[in-house]
């Protein structure tokens, strides 16, 4: 065994030049090739929240233009899906699904007003989704967001809890 400045130099030499610690990785590969693994027990499984042309939005380039309190409409899911964008401007761990609680029509957000209107009996909702106006009784349904290496990320099921509780 070498010690001193020769064991320094030593050791210096047998490891990598650059750190791996500053590296990118991919952390949802090994979740997606082995679901069975303790480790992804519970794993989500996103899909990516895409743009109005169909790209995927990274949070850094959504929040740059982004607006607290105005909701972002994306694609990703089956249905529309509109993000939720909080002071800081930060993005919240979940999203408003537009299907109204009534009769399942989809809401629309109303900038000039300032919230979501449910074209088929006139239930508004706050931009987060809570009811503020019947005949709709329940809030607008949520859906859980991911933000994972920059990419938005949509997992179609409700957060744990309701944070607009």
């Amino acid at each position: 065994m070498v010690f001193g400045t020769a064991g320094t130099v030593a050791l210096g030499w047998m490891l990598p030049e650059k750190s791996l610690s500053h590296e990118r990785r991919n952390t949802t590969t090994p979740c997606t090739q082995n679901r069975n693994s303790e480790a992804c027990q519970n794993y989500l499984r996103g899909v990516p929240a895409l743009d109005s042309n169909g790209k995927h939005l990274q949070e850094s380039t959504l929040l740059a233009s982004a607006v607290a309190g105005r909701p972002v409409l994306v694609q990703g899911l089956p249905r529309p899906t509109y993000l939720v964008v909080n002071d800081g401007p930060k993005l919240a761990g979940y999203a408003i699904n537009p299907s109204c609680p009534h009769h399942k029509c989809t809401v629309e957000w109303k900038t000039e007003k300032n919230v979501f209107v449910c074209p088929c009996h006139g239930a508004t909702f706050d931009a987060q989704g809570k009811v503020t106006k019947g005949p709709a009784r329940r809030n607008l349904p949520l859906i859980t967001v991911l933000v994972q290496e920059d990419d938005v990320l949509l997992v179609d099921r409700a957060p744990a809890t309701d944070p607009r509780r």
